[in-house]
């Protein structure tokens, strides 16, 4: 029973790749994915056991491993001797499918971790900051990121495209310069902030947390300001949209005293990239 257990799982996986991204009776259609490289060497002993404790093992031998996620996503997973990770979903790309995403790339990386140990918050930090995403058609996906401790005064440049959804991100929290908080204007309207809070006992402003804005209609083709208040200590903006294929130019900021990230722009690749590295496997 386990080998013909296997035997099928072995021709399932072959006929998901033979199928892959067309519509099918038995294989999922996959309409997004992501992409990272731990550059770790994988135990794939190890890993399958703890994985198929968990999820729903396809196909496994000492060079890749394929599972099922449980739950709702019905996504998979797919991991390679050399440390490459693939998650791979049916659902069309958005700003939603890409945080799935995103959590299940970390969610395979603390089970490499688990099996590895020794991989550091920074690496993973680094390893996700380099991700590749994949849509239906190609470069619909941007992010920026911008790290700073103090206010500043930047030019945001979007290109000629159509924004279909985008956020504005801050990580970090701030008691603001004398107690202020922190505020973010795009064109002098505000789009996020909070307020820090007086505490009597002991006495000290509590530092406070800026929500993720939509500002999908505040940043339309052209240039724009984008200008922080009252920070006093270190966060990290990230500004995330969806576009029509392809802009005929990045998504830009700059101005006085601007250091870039170091991957300032991310952009995604269609599906005919994924299906490259699911074939050359």
């Amino acid at each position: 029973m386990k080998a013909n257990k296997t035997v099928m799982a072995i021709l399932t996986l072959g006929l998901l790749f033979l199928t892959l991204g067309s519509a099918d009776a038995q294989n999922p259609e996959f309409k997004s994915g992501a992409s990272v490289n731990m550059g770790v060497p994988v135990d794939f002993n190890t890993l399958y056991q703890r994985a198929d404790a968990i999820y729903d093992v396809v196909e496994h031998d000492d060079s890749h491993i394929v599972w099922k996620f449980t739950g709702t996503t019905g996504d998979w997973a797919f991991v390679f001797a050399d440390g490459r990770i693939i998650v791979a979903s049916t659902v069309d790309f958005d700003l939603g499918a890409k945080d799935t995403l995103t959590k299940e790339l970390n969610d395979v990386m603390d089970m490499l971790n688990a099996v590895n140990e020794g991989i550091s918050t920074k690496t993973r930090n680094n390893v996700l900051d380099s991700s590749v995403y994949y849509a239906s058609e190609p470069g619909i996906y941007h992010r920026l990121k911008y790290t700073y401790n103090s206010n500043f005064d930047l030019t945001f440049v979007v290109p000629d495209c159509e924004i279909k959804a985008a956020r504005f991100i801050v990580t970090g929290t701030d008691t603001g310069v004398n107690g202020g908080g922190q505020e973010y204007r795009i064109d002098n309207e505000k789009v996020t902030g909070c307020d820090s809070r007086w505490v009597e006992y002991p006495s000290h402003w509590q530092e406070c947390s800026v929500d993720t804005a939509d500002i999908t209609r505040k940043i339309l083709s052209g240039l724009h300001r984008i200008a922080s208040f009252y920070v006093d200590k270190d966060h990290t903006m990230t500004i995330e949209a969806v576009t029509s294929p392809s802009p005929p130019r990045q998504f830009v900021l700059y101005g006085p005293n601007y250091k870039p990230w170091i991957n300032e722009t991310s952009t995604s690749a269609d599906l005919q990239a994924l299906q490259e590295i699911l074939y050359n496997h």
